[in-house]
């Protein structure tokens, strides 16, 4: 009963995250379906800010949950609002799942997001993938920024996507909590 439930969970928490939004229309809604069959792929090499320290960091296969922050969006403005990403942060290690923030910014910015990054000294590893990797090798994510935020499982397939702390919503981190109860305690 458990293992056919969790498909129905992923779909409603897809589904539900979906209807929430402001500007839905049926294109974004075919991308996002195509978008959860379809496997993330995380590039090998990234780099890590961590604090003060900048250095090259290959991640574990685990379970994660990835805020991924693309080139369309005003980098140094997510970067001033990393703080808000705490208590997700701490919900996500509560469950085992890796907490990745993963930053791919234009060529011309990334000097200035790095030593912005470095100036702040965020005491959680933020992620910067300096060749545009994720882009390109997952180009079935789509455009808006809601649909950036996304757990995967084992497998990098999404079993959650939606941005609890984007959204605004206290029902789209409740739902979140749901998943990651019933996914991380299989």
């Amino acid at each position: 009963m458990k293992s056919c439930f969790c498909p129905v969970l992923c779909l409603i928490t897809i589904l539900i995250n979906y209807l929430s939004s402001c500007d839905s229309n049926a294109s974004e809604r075919i991308r996002l379906g195509d978008f959860t069959k379809e496997q993330i792929k995380i590039p090998d090499k990234l780099l890590c800010i961590e604090g003060s320290c900048l250095k090259d960091t290959t991640l574990s296969r685990s379970k994660r949950m990835v805020i991924y922050i693309d080139s369309q969006e005003c980098s140094i403005c997510r970067i001033d609002n990393l703080g808000c990403y705490i208590a997700l942060m701490r919900l996500c290690e509560n469950y085992g799942v890796d907490f990745i923030i993963l930053f791919s910014p234009r060529t011309e910015q990334l000097y200035g997001v790095i030593k912005h990054l470095l100036d702040i000294r965020y005491p959680f590893p933020v992620y910067i993938d300096n060749e545009a990797v994720f882009a390109t090798s997952n180009e079935h994510i789509p455009s808006s920024q809601e649909y950036h935020s996304f757990l995967l499982n084992e497998n990098n397939y999404p079993i959650y996507v939606g941005d609890p702390v984007y959204s605004k919503t206290e029902k789209a981190f409740k739902l979140l909590k749901r998943v990651l109860r019933y996914y991380c305690e299989k």
